[in-house]
Order: structure tokens, then sequence, then C-alpha cells
């Protein structure tokens, strides 16, 4: 086996490589962390240098310090045959002082019995929060003002692979703004929004929920049927605010700390 790494900037070919093996074990495993062509540093595990295809990879992704969120994908075809040990040994290498954080979703207890095997050890809990288009919740009572717009990057058209910004603005001020990421199902398109903040000046003021009530209403207009986020177990007034806009827990994952 050949390990490779790359940081940030993945070849057309690598990219299309990894995008493979994520599919690949997506459908293996019925479930997948989402976008590992985002990571900050990428290892990848070859059979043969000569190969397109990857039998492993490891994708890395910054939070803070020496701190880093961990992918890890393996092909069916090469499991239980050394090569998450081989590429976490690569990473330790690379980053000697780093600690490592691992997702679990709860059914993949051979994933989690890994990370045990190695001394990872359970950290916290993350939901997984779901929500269909005729289940978003209208507010009763509350209306947006007229002042308060969403601000779209041009010719923003919700195609599969668009990850892109929105931004709410009320009296020509930022008061909140997320990342959404669009994908095509059987069922529809769908988005995941992630990084959902409010400036802390500005927080328990209900712009939050303005701003999602804005937001899913322009989305659904755009064909988008349905919505997907994440949220700490520990963030209460996240979840509250989501769950009143009609998103319901569907998945919990596990965060261990290596």
């Amino acid at each position: 086996m050949t390990v490779i790494s790359t940081e940030k900037y993945l070849t057309p070919a690598a990219k299309a490589g990894l995008i493979r093996l994520f599919q690949i074990c997506q459908t293996k495993d019925a479930y997948c962390p989402s976008y590992p062509e985002d990571g900050d540093v990428f290892f990848f595990l070859r059979e043969k240098e000569q190969d397109s295809d990857f039998a492993a990879a490891f994708i890395l992704f910054h939070l803070e310090e020496d701190l880093w969120e961990v992918t890890a994908l393996t092909h069916p075809a090469f499991r239980q045959k050394g090569c998450f040990r081989q590429l976490l040994d690569a990473a330790e290498e690379s980053f000697p002082n780093a600690d490592f954080v691992f997702a679990v979703p709860p059914k993949a207890e051979p994933a989690a019995s890994v990370l045990k095997a190695i001394g990872a050890h359970y950290w916290y809990a993350e939901h997984v929060m779901a929500m269909d288009a005729p289940d978003f919740l209208t507010p009763s009572g509350e209306t947006v003002s007229p002042s308060c717009q969403i601000q779209w990057p041009d010719g923003c058209r919700t195609s599969p692979g668009d990850d892109i910004s929105a931004c709410f603005y009320g009296n020509q001020t930022l008061t909140a703004s997320c990342r959404l990421n669009f994908s095509a199902g059987t069922e529809g398109s769908a988005c995941c929004i992630y990084q959902v903040l409010v400036p802390e000046v500005l927080r328990n003021r209900g712009w939050g929920f303005r701003f999602l009530t804005a937001l899913i209403p322009c989305l659904i207009q755009k064909k988008v049927r349905h919505f997907l986020l994440q949220v700490s177990g520990d963030n209460l007034p996240a979840m509250a605010l989501y769950k009143k806009t009609g998103f319901r827990i569907t998945e919990t994952l596990w965060y261990y700390l290596y």
C-alpha cells in the first residue's frame, strides 16, 4: 500500500477518486459525513502507486490549534487489512501534537470498536436534524419585516454540488448568516444548512428564528424539498430553534477524541 498526502487543494483526478470512494462507502454504510472534498489535509492509500482509485482516505478538517476532525473512509474490499492504522500513523507523523476527533453514528458499531481499541474516548454527541418541505412550520402571528432581506450570490440556481452563503440583513445590518450545500435525491433536491451564525451582540433577540423563517420559504420556492443540519447535543437553544421551524432529530452522532 502507498500513502499519499496533500493539503487543501486536490487535483481533479484525486477529487474524482475521493468522490468515488465516498459514494461507495455511503452506499455500503448508509451513512457517511458529507462533503469530504472540503477538507484541509488529505491522506490517501492506494494499493499500487499507479492506481486511479483509493483503498482508503483520511480527510482532516482543521478546527482550532492542534484539534482536527477526521473523516475516515475505507473501501469495503480493503477493510480489516490495516488501512485505518496506516493512515492514522501517517497523520500522527505529520501532526505529532494533534488531537483527532472522529464522528460515529450509533449504528456504526465496528467503527466505534476500532476507535475504542486505539484508545480514543467518547467526547460529546451531536444530532442530525432533518425536515421535508411540507413539514415547515409557518410562524403564526409573526411576519418578516420588509427591511429584512436574504442576500444571495448572483446566479444562485441551487444546483447539486453548489455551496453558497446566505446572509440576512435587518436595517442594513448583518443579523444572521449560514452556508448552504445542495444535492440531488430521488425525491427532489436537498439542502444542508450549516455554519448558522448570529453576531453575539444580537443573540437572544429572535434573529435566528426570523432568518430561518425567511430562508426556508425562499429555498422551497427554489424547488428544495429536503433540509438537513447538525447541532451539538449541548446547544439546547439552537435545538429549540430548529424544532420550532419543523426540524426533527433523525440521527445522533457520537464524537470520539484521540
